[in-house]
């Protein structure tokens, strides 16, 4: 590539053959790396299965009997 840089040459030809230069010892062009980053995750642990607990509900009426009547007169009362 001497002659490329001779002073002597005309400007284009210096242009030109610098170009063909680079295009004939161009290197390929390569495709742009990909980065990938991969974790290994830990799979959830399975929760056991408890058995579901009974649990005995009691309601006391305070000496209220289950008629109907008794309980509108107590609300009625409430409400008052």
């Amino acid at each position: 590539m001497l002659f490329a840089r001779n002073p002597r040459l005309d400007q284009d030809v210096r242009w030109s053959l610098l170009k063909l230069a680079d295009l004939t010892f161009r290197a390929v062009e390569e495709a742009v790396p990909r980065l990938a980053i991969r974790l290994a995750v830990p799979a959830p642990a399975p929760t056991p299965e408890t058995p579901a607990k009974k649990v005995k509900l009691s309601l006391n009426l305070g000496g209220l009997g289950s008629s109907s009547s008794e309980c509108e007169s107590l609300l009625q009362q409430a409400r008052s």
